[in-house]
Parts: C-alpha cells; sequence; structure tokens
C-alpha cells in the first residue's frame, strides 16, 4: 500500500506540473497513457502471469448471478442463461480459452430490498464546530448521513464541507442565512437565498440539488412555492421525526434522545437533528440514536433526489402575508439555476460524485465540452451486484449503479477508481477526466465517458482498467452476485 501511495503521489504531482488540473500548462498529453514511474517487477510479472478475462465473460456472469437470484426466489430451477455455458468442471467457458471459477454454492449475500428499514439521519444549520465531532461518530459507527448547509456558513468554512464530502455524505442547500424574515417575506427573498448557497455550495466543490426550507415547508411554503421549486429542479425534503433539538436553547441530549426515537416506526425514517452553533448537547446524543436504530435493525443511507422523502402538506393558513410567487419570478428562478447547472463549475463538482442528489445540467453555453448523456441500457428484471477485488481495495456496485451501453459494462468512475486504489482527475476547463493508474496517468475517452441523470461520470469497466493497468483474472458467481478479482491482487501479494 505505502508503493501504492508513492506512485499515487509521483503522478498527481505530474499532473499538477502539466496543468491537468488547472495549475499551468494546456493540459499536455491529454491523449494517450503516460508512464511517470516505472511499475514494480512484481506487478508486471504477476500481471503476466494472470490470465485475462473479457468483458463478455463478466457480463455473463451477471446474467447467471441474476437467473440464480431469480431462481432462489421463484423456487423454479428450470431458468436459462443466454450464451453461458458451463463445462463438466463447473468452469465457466470463455470465448478466450481463460477458465472463470463458477460457485453456484456459495452463501447468498443480502441485498437491500424494498422492504429494508432505513433510517436517514440528517442535519441542519451547520457547518460548525460540531459538525466536526458529528462526523467523526458517523465515521466510527460507519454511518452516513446528509447535511442541509446554511450559505453563509459554508463560505467561512469551507474545510469542513469538503470533510463532509470527502467521507461520503449527502449535502443539501438550506438557505444563505437563515433569518426567516428574509426568506419568507416574499418569494424573491427565498430564491436569492437559494441561490446564494447553491453558488456558495458550489465555490466549495459541491453540486446538489436537495433543499430543506428553514423551519420545513409547513406554514411557510404555499402551492407557489412547491411549484416553483419543482420548475427550477430542487428536491424539497422535510421530515418525520422531529429530535426536538431546538425546540428551546439548550435542550439536554436525554431529551434529544427520546424525540428521536419516540416517533411511530416507519419502513423510512428521516430524523431531524442539527449540528449548527449551539447544538452540542446533539452531538452528545448522536451515539445513542445511532445505536437504537441499529439494534430496531434499520440501517443509515444517505437522501438522493431518488428517495420519497417526506414533504409536508400545504397548510389552510400561512405564518406569512405575501403574494403568491409570479410567473415571472418562478421563471427567473429556473433560468439562474440552470445557468449554474451549466457551468464547467457544476459538472466539475458534480463528477466527484459524492453529493448525493446531484442532478445533470442542462447541455448548452459552458457545457460544450461534455458529452450529452446517453440513456443506458440495463438488464432490466436481472438483477445482480458486481463485487471487485484488487490488492488495494474493493468495490461493491450495486444493480441500478452499473450501465450496460452499446454492449459495454459502464461504471461509477470515481468511486471504482479510488476503491481499487488509483485516482481520479477532474479538468474543469476542459471538461474531461483522467485516471491516475498504478504507473501513470490516461484520459477518459470522451466518446464513451458520459455524466448520468445525476451528474456522475460514468466510463465502460474495460477502459477504466485499462488505463490502471490491471485486468480481471477470475470470477465467482452466487445468487445476484458475480465476484470478480483483478490481476492487482497477485501483484500486491508478491510485492
Amino acid at each position: 500500500m505505502a508503493r501504492m501511495n508513492k506512485l499515487r503521489l509521483i503522478a498527481l504531482g505530474a499532473a499538477i506540473c502539466i496543468g491537468w488540473i488547472g495549475m499551468g500548462g494546456e493540459g499536455a498529453g491529454l491523449k494517450g497513457l503516460h508512464q511517470l514511474a516505472s511499475p514494480p517487477a512484481a506487478s508486471v510479472a504477476s500481471a503476466a502471469q494472470a490470465p485475462s478475462i473479457g468483458e463478455p465473460e463478466l457480463l455473463d456472469a451477471l446474467k447467471q448471478a441474476a437467473v440464480l437470484a431469480a431462481e432462489k426466489k421463484s423456487g423454479n430451477p428450470g431458468l436459462q442463461t443466454e450464451g453461458l455455458q458451463e463445462d463438466s468442471s463447473g468452469a465457466l467457458d470463455s470465448k478466450a480459452g481463460n477458465t472463470a471459477q463458477l460457485v453456484s454454492s456459495k452463501p447468498e449475500e443480502k441485498k437491500p430490498s424494498a422492504e429494508d428499514k432505513t433510517v436517514y439521519l440528517t442535519f441542519d444549520d451547520g457547518p460548525s464546530v460540531h459538525t466536526s465531532d458529528v462526523l467523526d461518530i458517523l465515521r466510527k459507527y460507519g454511518v452516513k448521513a446528509t447535511f442541509f448547509m446554511v450559505g453563509k456558513n459554508v463560505k467561512e468554512q469551507s474545510k469542513r464541507v469538503n470533510r463532509v464530502q470527502e467521507e461520503g455524505h449527502a449535502i443539501g442547500n438550506h438557505s444563505y442565512n437563515h433569518v426567516y424574515k428574509d426568506i419568507y417575506s416574499s418569494f424573491a427573498g427565498y430564491a436569492r437565498q437559494t441561490l446564494l448557497t447553491e453558488q456558495a455550495l458550489l465555490d466549495a466543490g459541491v453540486a446538489t440539488n436537495l433543499v430543506r426550507a428553514p423551519g420545513g415547508t409547513f406554514t411557510n411554503f404555499d402551492a407557489g412555492y412547491f411549484k416553483a421549486m419543482k420548475a427550477a429542479g430542487y428536491t424539497m425534503v422535510d421530515w418525520n421525526v422531529d429530535s426536538g433539538d431546538s425546540r428551546r436553547v439548550g435542550v439536554p441530549a436525554k431529551e434529544i434522545i427520546a424525540g428521536a426515537t419516540s416517533a411511530p416506526f416507519k419502513r423510512e425514517m428521516t430524523v431531524l437533528i442539527h449540528d449548527g452553533t449551539g447544538h452540542a448537547e446533539s452531538v452528545k446524543a448522536l451515539p445513542a440514536i445511532i445505536e437504537f436504530y441499529k439494534a430496531k435493525g434499520y440501517r443509515f443511507a444517505v437522501i438522493t433526489s431518488k428517495v420519497k422523502s417526506p414533504v409536508f402538506p400545504v397548510a389552510k393558513k400561512m405564518k406569512w402575508k405575501r403574494e403568491a410567487p409570479q410567473a415571472a419570478e418562478i421563471t427567473a428562478l429556473a433560468e439562474k439555476s440552470n445557468q449554474l447547472r451549466s457551468s464547467k463549475a457544476w459538472l466539475a463538482a458534480a463528477s466527484n460524485g459524492v453529493g448525493e442528489g446531484a442532478v445533470l445540467p442542462a447541455i448548452g453555453k459552458g457545457a460544450e465540452t461534455v458529452n450529452p448523456p446517453v440513456k443506458p441500457k440495463t438488464y432490466g428484471t436481472l438483477q445482480a451486484d458486481l463485487l471487485l477485488q484488487s490488492g488495494y481495495g474493493e468495490v461493491r456496485i450495486g444493480y441500478g449503479e452499473y450501465f450496460v451501453v452499446d454492449g459495454k459494462l459502464t461504471v461509477p468512475v470515481r468511486r471504482t477508481v479510488e476503491a481499487l486504489g488509483g485516482g481520479v482527475i477532474w479538468n474543469a476547463p476542459e471538461g474531461t477526466a483522467s485516471i491516475i493508474g498504478y504507473s501513470g496517468i490516461g484520459s477518459l475517452n470522451r466518446d464513451t465517458a458520459f455524466l448520468n441523470g445525476e451528474g456522475r461520470l460514468y466510463a465502460p469497466l474495460s477502459e477504466v482498467l485499462e488505463l490502471m493497468e490491471d485486468s480481471l483474472t477470475r470470477i465467482e458467481v452466487s445468487p445476484g452476485l458475480a465476484e470478480a478479482w483483478l490481476g492487482s491482487g497477485a501483484a500486491a501479494e508478491d510485492g
């Protein structure tokens, strides 16, 4: 691993020197793989000895894993997988003459289903000094959460914003100054604060369309507000569990725990907590809240635009006396928001794939260098996950997270590469991405890479592995899972 980190530092330093991340140069050498450091001899030997498995074999393995899962679920063992043949030894016979071990008796790994109980921990009003403590606790318990941030705080504490994003949590928009009179006296005021915070988050490297209204939407949002936010592409998020930590100043941890754990159980629980200034007691309460829901069998997840988050109904009586949003105001918000999402800065932030809820910007001025998204062709009802393992780490890519486009298996680039020991460089001025491999840097093919509906960068797995100088050497199949090993595993063991 030390060798890998050294190679990555060498490659990253070279990338900075030649201008791939906007620090001088013209982006020299974007066309091919650049050998910036000689690969270790052990890695070369191991890679040469390990037989390579092609993409057709991997796709067939995923199909068989899906069929095995369907057979298990239906109790019908007669389902067949087209194009997949099994020899007498139980091995998968590939067209290239290599074999991939088939272990259909391997215990099935549990897949999240529609019936899984899920908790979405949400933190409002940060970032603040308490955000760091919250992140430490979440990391200790292996839990992901969603942070709705105030734009003014984002500008003042960008390092904490970066940490939230780097540790895999979602980020949303929570107004710019959280002053109710400024926000809710007129729609123009609310729209202005939404855009200011979106820009502040973008400046910090975060692209998101998740929004939580200060105080929630009930009695604050009329039908016109909801219409305007939807037209501008935002996803509103309220809650169905209130910890009560903001009912007054200094609510004790014991009371916060009671509030967060006493609501009637639902399949999905969206818990409101605060990490803003003055909420030290919320930090103290957090471990007990997490342990409570874990004991009840809940899993934890981040909110995305695909999650059906709770949204309060429109109240019969508003807190505020104001005019309904005018058509021109609704149009103006949509246009200004779309301008932000068409910027190179947005595309760069969205490509990180960390800020869940990111939406794909319209292709237009400022986005000419990025290919329009390709409508993914998926397996339909065939459901199987892909688990990739290398000598430097592993990554599980669930069904729905990978696509089959023009016969190629495409995967989320940043998550895949970084989990397997590489790195990704986004060149915002050029709208291109490069991969730091085990001994050099290479550019993704702009004809095959694309952004999905959430602005996440995808590319064919075969191309990603080629740029990382790695390859598939073995595949095992079980119901709902195709598990593949890379040649770097052998190289790491030799080293």
